[in-house]
Order: C-alpha cells, then structure tokens, then sequence
C-alpha cells in the first residue's frame, strides 16, 4: 500500500515537472514570436516612412517646378507702353564753297512701344519691341557764312605778303548770313534683346538686358530761310529756302537695366551712337535767287542717347 502510493506521488511530480517544463518552453516560444512580429512591424513602419518621405520630397519637387514654370510663363506675354529719351544730335550742312555749318542739340523724345518676350528659363529671355517717337524740333542757325579757301601747297611769307591785299579765286561772290533751318523729327526703331536676370523673387525680378536695335528717321522740313547777296544784286535779300526732307536710318548697340513688379515692366537704357550707317546725305540747291543754287548736303546723325521706359505684360 505505501508502495503504490509512493509511486503515485512520484508520478505526480514527474508530471508536474513536464507540465512546468512544457508551460515554459510554450512561454518562451511565445516571446519569441512576438519579439519576430515586433521586428517585423519595425520593419514595415520604417519602410512605410521611407515611401512616404520619398512621396513628399517628390511632392516639393513638383510644386517647385510648378512654382517655376508659372514664374517662367509669368514674365512672358505682349507689352504696351511708353518711353523718354534724351538725345544728342548731329546736324551737319555744306553749302558748295563754305565752310561746314555745325550744331549739336539736345533733344527730348516721347513715343509709344510695342513688343513680345519670351523666357526660356528662370534666368535668360529674349524680347523683341519696336516704338515710334517724336522729339524737339532741330534747328540750325548761322548768323555768318564763312567762305571756304583751298590753297596748295601752303603758301610762304612772301607769298602770303603779296595776297594780304588779295582776294583769293576760290572765295565764292556769293555771301550768305542769318540761316534759320527748322526740321521735324518722326523715328520709328526695333530692337531685340537678350534679357539676364540676376534676382527673381515672388513678384520681383532685376536683370541686365544687352541688344541691337535698328532706327529710321524721318526729318520733315517746317521752315528755312537766309540773307543772300550775289555779285548782280547790291544788297542783302532775304530768300525763303527749300530744302529736301530728310530720310536716314542706322544701326546701334544698347545695353540697360530692367525691373519688373508683378506685370510692370520698369527699364533704363543706353543707346550707343549709330555704328553702321545705312543713311544718305540729302542733296540739295540753296537758293540764292535768279533761279540760281548752290549744291548743299545736310546730314543728320544721333551720337547718345539715354532712355526711359514703362511697359506692362498682357
């Protein structure tokens, strides 16, 4: 009897023991599997925020572009507007046997724009524009024509001794004094330019602008007269000239600065004196009474010019 029961007891233990051993082997199993699913979900969530980062970097890139490309087509489009131009101009006249008549004036030129530009990055653009202008009439005004005198070879003392009392051939007997010459501006011109912009931010943007433009001018005579006397009249007369109306034009280089707020476009230029001339002297007889004329050359030609404009994008 106490042997049976000594076995059960045995057993008993025996069984307790498995079923601690199996409960912590179970246990420890257990951990295992949830240490696994927690690597595993680490894993997913790490890389469930590298997609998400990528997808939002990309994101920002595109509005970037975006952001760029609406900057880019921003500045691009039709312009109207107006302009100031200050002007140095040449005036230039030979009466056939007198001196060259000379005179440099200022003058103020208003006019009209219109053009199309184009950028073909954040940075670099091209526009081309085209104005017609008006300014301050041009004048020329002589109180005395010198006659002009050719001897060759220079003449030596002795020489010149003997003609102190002289009259040389080549002094014409025509004398002129008092010339009042009166002329109209009307130009038209084009430009093309290449557009560099250094700063660009929001609605502002400053840049450089470096082109060629291309002038046609029109000079319209209003009125010119002159004191003539000839060797067959005895005294001064009063003549009213008719002089040709003029037409030239010329190429030049231009350089400037420019700054545009949101569709205002604000420029100052630098207009360059004509360096390819594409213009002709204008031709033509000073009356000098009788039916009579001297040959005359009259030439116009613009040296500086400093220019201010406004236009807005369409």
């Amino acid at each position: 009897m106490i042997k049976q029961f000594s076995k059960m007891i045995l057993i008993i233990c025996i069984a307790s023991i498995t079923l601690a051993q199996e409960k912590e082997d179970s246990d420890q199993s257990s951990k295992e599997e949830n240490t696994k699913e927690k690597v595993v979900e680490k894993v997913l969530v790490n890389e469930a925020g590298k997609k998400i980062d990528k997808l939002i970097e990309t994101a920002k890139t595109s509005e970037e572009k975006d952001d760029n490309l609406e900057e880019i087509s921003n500045r691009n489009g039709f312009l109207l507007g107006t302009g100031l131009a200050l002007k140095e101009l040449s005036f230039s006249q030979v009466i056939s046997g007198f001196e060259a008549l000379m005179t440099r004036d200022p003058s103020l030129d208003v006019g009209l724009s219109l053009g199309y530009q184009h950028y073909f990055n954040t940075y670099v653009g091209l526009r081309v524009s085209g104005m017609i202008n008006t300014g301050g009439k041009a004048q020329l005004k002589y109180t005395k024509v010198i006659p002009a005198t050719k001897i060759e070879p220079a003449p030596s003392k002795h020489q010149l001794s003997a003609m102190a009392n002289k009259t040389p051939t080549e002094i014409p007997a025509t004398v002129i004094q008092n010339i009042a010459q009166t002329y109209y501006p009307i130009r038209g011109n084009i430009d093309l330019k290449v557009l560099i912009d250094f700063y660009t931010k929001e609605k502002h943007s400053v840049g450089l602008n470096l082109g060629i433009g291309y002038e046609i001018e029109w000079l319209v005579v209003g009125d010119a007269s002159a004191d003539v006397q000839t060797s067959s009249t005895s005294s001064l007369a009063r003549l009213i000239q008719k002089p040709n109306s003029l037409t030239d034009s010329a190429i030049y280089p231009t350089i400037g600065l420019h700054y545009y707020f949101g569709k205002h476009q604000f420029e100052i230029n630098y207009k360059f004196a004509e360096y390819a001339f594409v213009k002709k002297s204008s031709r033509w007889d000073f009356n000098t009474g009788s039916n009579q004329g001297l040959l005359t050359k009259t030439r116009f030609s613009t040296k500086n010019s400093l220019a201010l404009s406004y236009m807005y994008r369409f």
